[in-house]
This record gives structure tokens, C-alpha cells and sequence, in this order.
């Protein structure tokens, strides 16, 4: 991530590229799904900005640079930091992949329907978003009569 690609006041990041690893640099993503903005809740944008602050970076570059200040940070090194940071919270870690799906999961929980929750996470095909997610959508088959017999009784003429 890139500053540039973080918009503070209207509250999105921009996902514009992704890194390679093996190839040490930033790519296209896999898709044209994959490029997409995403909304950036109140609390990361205060989280943003102080890191801004405290951390005295330019509002360009990288988000979080590698020691180089040109690479990104190394994911070995992420995950060491996250890993830290979890156990001084005294809490049971997630890794990069969970936090992905924790996403998700409170999207749909907030009530966001499948394919804007699709978008956000740069699925090509909605169909992804319903097979991996679909039984926490609401609506479920247990759910859906007593849906339809509110929706029936509220729009009797």
C-alpha cells in the first residue's frame, strides 16, 4: 500500500497493485476485479493518521516501507510484528488470511449484501463471495419463511 492509494477524508483505499514476493516488486493485481476501492472504517482512519504522525512519514510512499524504505515490509517481519502485538495483548493471534475473512464476516454481519462484500474483496465472480460466505448472509433456509410471511404482512393492501 501506498499512500496515495489512501483517501483519509472520503475514507477509501485504493487497491492498485499487490507484491510478489519471489519477484521482490509490486504487480497488477490477478484481476480487473482485483483493482478496486474499499472502505476504510472510521477507527483504521484514526489508526492511519496517527501512524502518519507518529512515524513522521511523508503522505507519499509506502504505508509501511521495508528497512530499505523502498520495498515494502517483509512479510516474515509483518507477521513477527503482528505476532508480538498479539501476545502483549495477551490475545490468540490471526494471520493475514483470517483477518481477510474476518473482514468479510463483519461486512455481512454489518449488512452489506454479497456483491458489494464481492467487490471489496476483489472476487471476479460473486459466486466466490456466496460459496466461501453465503450460510452468513442472512436470509438462510430456516430464516426465510418467517422473511417472506413479515415481508407478505407488511405489504398487504
Amino acid at each position: 500500500m501506498r499512500w496515495e492509494d489512501v483517501d483519509l477524508e472520503a475514507r477509501t483505499l485504493a487497491v492498485r497493485r499487490s507484491w510478489d514476493a519471489p519477484s521482490k516488486t509490486l504487480v497488477e493485481p490477478k484481476s480487473k476485479a482485483g483493482r478496486r476501492t474499499v472502505p476504510i472504517i472510521d477507527r483504521l482512519a484514526v489508526l492511519l493518521a496517527d501512524h502518519a504522525v507518529l512515524l513522521d512519514h511523508p503522505v507519499t510512499g509506502l504505508l509501511f516501507p521495508g528497512r530499505d524504505g523502498v520495498r515494502p515490509m517483509h512479510p516474515s517481519a509483518l507477521t513477527t510484528r503482528l505476532a508480538r502485538g498479539w501476545t502483549d495483548a495477551v490475545m490468540v493471534g490471526i494471520g493475514m488470511h483470517e483477518a481477510r475473512h474476518t473482514a468479510a464476516s463483519l461486512f455481512i454481519a454489518a449488512g452489506c449484501n454479497a456483491l458489494t462484500v464481492s467487490k471489496f474483496l476483489g472476487h471476479a465472480d460473486p459466486s466466490v463471495t456466496l460459496r466461501v460466505y453465503g450460510h452468513l448472509f442472512p436470509g438462510a433456509e430456516h430464516e426465510a419463511r418467517g422473511l417472506l410471511d413479515a415481508y407478505l404482512e407488511a405489504h398487504d393492501a
